[in-house]
């Protein structure tokens, strides 16, 4: 037996010598916590793909626009959003611009590059929540050909990101248990 085979034999005898387990355990936390900061980004490019067909052309007319530059303090951080508010087919809607601009520096930066009255191409679906959830509107979509095979694309990478590095460690973890079973991972001389 090796040099190296000797010292993981006393080291996996000692009493750490779950360490390989217990840091995949850690690290299928992280992944899963990572995976629920991504859940809500994932469950609204699965709402768009599974209604894109309900999805219309439709004009957005602008009536105002709102920039929050967001907050931070020792207690609680939050991110800039800005949105417009207009009317589609007489209702008044939200549209989030943060696929139509770059972020602004203050509403009045905002107000230049969508000036009142705009008119704005966007997919239209009155069914989908009014709510902007993980920076985006559901309801008003920015309009482009591919937006929808582009979502979907979006939407098989962000699963991979959001949902992949769990299941691997999980993968991972059980691969350990079933090789290598108990504590001592390199098997002895005797075997």
């Amino acid at each position: 037996m090796g040099k190296l085979a000797k010292w993981w034999v006393i080291v996996s005898n000692s009493p750490k010598s779950n360490f390989l387990k217990n840091l995949l355990i850690i690290l299928a936390v992280l992944a899963f916590g990572w995976s629920l900061v991504l859940s809500m980004p994932v469950f609204n490019q699965y709402k768009k793909v599974l209604n894109q067909e309900d999805y219309q052309k439709a004009i957005f007319k602008v009536i105002s626009v709102h920039y929050d530059p967001g907050r931070v303090s020792k207690a609680i951080s939050t991110s800039s959003t800005w949105f417009a508010r207009g009317l589609i087919r007489g209702k008044e809607e939200r549209f989030s611009l943060v696929a139509y601009v770059k972020q602004p520096h203050s509403e009045s930066e905002l107000m230049r590059l969508v000036p009142i009255g705009s008119e704005i191409d966007v997919w239209y679906n009155p069914e989908q929540p009014n709510a902007i959830i993980a920076g985006e509107t559901l309801r008003v979509l920015i309009f482009n050909e591919n937006t929808f095979t582009d979502t979907h694309k979006y939407f098989k990478g962000l699963l991979l990101v959001a949902y992949g590095p769990f299941f691997l460690v999980l993968m991972l973890l059980v691969f350990v248990k079933i090789f290598y079973g108990g504590s001592n991972i390199v098997p002895s001389e005797e075997s």
